[in-house]
């Protein structure tokens, strides 16, 4: 009998697991644009899947069955009822946090990742996630490795073969989170 295969690995799936083999994109610090890079990885792949058609400025649903993917559903359902459009950049920014955390518990359901608990000097309590040992990785394919270069470095020129609308969006919301906040008052 042979062994059950392997689950499906959604594009922000395979996101939020190579963003964890960075030491830099797995600290607690860069939730915000780790969020942006899994909506972005969502919207990619809904866009790849010929659902959605995206622009610099605006997102067409162009076929509504269910996806495979609980949380890229999620993102296509929230397209499908928006009470009023959006361009790429602030459906990236609007469903980071659900996707974020819907690809987390989707991990750590299948046993991907794990939750951490350590405490700072001692006394502050710190939680986060770790790659479970599973074996050997694939390497990431390039949709992987462009929204990963949008978000170690959001500030620099995208690379000439990455002109795709979402992974740009993705790069202007990170960058965007980056900036300190500044009060005149």
């Amino acid at each position: 009998m042979a062994p059950p295969p392997a689950p499906r690995c959604s594009l922000p799936a395979r996101l939020v697991l190579a963003a964890h083999e960075d030491p830099r994109l797995r600290s607690r610090m860069f939730r915000t644009e780790l969020g942006f890079g899994a909506a972005g990885a969502a919207l990619l792949e809904l866009a790849l899947e010929g659902r959605i058609s995206v622009s610099h400025d605006e997102i067409v649903v162009r076929g509504a069955r269910r996806c495979p993917d609980p949380v890229v559903d999620l993102v296509l359902e929230r397209l499908l009822f928006a009470e009023r459009g959006h361009g790429p950049r602030g459906w990236v920014e609007r469903l980071g946090p659900d996707v974020l955390e819907g690809t987390r518990d989707q991990l750590l359901d299948q046993g991907l990742l794990v939750p951490v608990r350590r405490r700072i000097l001692g006394l502050f309590p710190v939680h986060g996630y770790a790659l479970a040992d599973t074996g050997p990785r694939r390497p990431p394919d390039p949709a992987v490795t462009w929204l990963l270069d949008a978000l170690r470095r959001p500030a620099e020129a995208p690379r000439p073969e990455c002109t795709d609308p979402v992974v740009l969006a993705v790069r202007a919301a990170t960058a965007a989170a980056a900036l300190p906040l500044a009060c005149s008052g």
